[in-house]
């Protein structure tokens, strides 16, 4: 299992654009293929989100059937009556589905996290 679980990461890294680098965001599902955004931009590729999001178990988590985000990149976790979303290093907000609230709220806890990216960094001086 753990094999094949290894197997599976590596093949995911080898089908992203090595322009873009390895260091992921979050993924995003469309249809069959999912949006990978990266610290250098992004890419649309074929394969299902469970699939990678198994694959990719150690570096993230699953917050909804359509998104898969980094640790390394989630900024704050909001969760307050009927509004959930994780805020990531780029700037985006991505929905956290109602099943998965404990799940995020226990990985990442409500508090703001300290994330120092590239682009991070960037935006802070571009202000």
């Amino acid at each position: 299992e753990i094999e094949k679980r290894q197997k599976l990461k590596k093949e995911f890294y080898e089908r992203l654009p090595k322009a873009l680098g390895r260091d992921i965001i979050s993924i995003t599902s469309e249809l069959h293929y999912v949006n990978v955004r990266m610290t250098e931009g992004k890419t649309l590729i074929l394969g299902g989100l469970n699939q990678i999001a198994d694959a990719l178990d150690d570096e993230g988590v699953l917050i909804h059937r359509s998104h898969w985000v980094h640790k390394n990149h989630v900024i704050k976790v909001h969760i307050s009556g009927s509004q959930a979303w994780c805020e990531m290093s780029n700037g985006e907000k991505l929905s956290i589905s109602r099943s998965k609230r404990k799940l995020v709220k226990s990985y990442f806890g409500n508090e703001q996290r300290a994330v120092s990216t590239k682009s991070q960094t960037e935006l802070s001086r571009v202000k």
